[in-house]
């Protein structure tokens, strides 16, 4: 069973996954540029890529941003291969 502490781990890695597929903070061109391409508001992709933001995306907008990404939502959630560690489990 996933622990709270478990999840705030996963969203947080989440949220770095996503802040390097849109690229740096310091040009905002980056997160414009890839709000256009996935359809996503920039409001929304900033708060998601902000690791200290707790809510996870929309089904929508999750489809959305692996879409445009062209990455799969394994990916975007569990990191590499899809695939995470969970306690207990193999």
């Amino acid at each position: 069973m996933l622990t709270q502490n478990d999840m705030d781990h996963m969203r947080r890695d989440f949220a770095n996954r996503l802040h390097s597929l849109i690229g740096d903070t310091v040009n905002e061109k980056n997160l414009e540029n890839f709000s256009k391409r996935t359809g996503v508001p920039m409001r929304i992709l900033s708060q998601l890529r902000n690791t200290r933001h707790i809510n996870w995306p929309s089904v929508k907008n999750l489809v959305k941003i692996c879409t445009g990404a062209g990455v799969s939502i394994d990916w975007l959630i569990f990191g590499e291969n899809g695939k995470t560690k969970i306690k207990g489990k193999r």
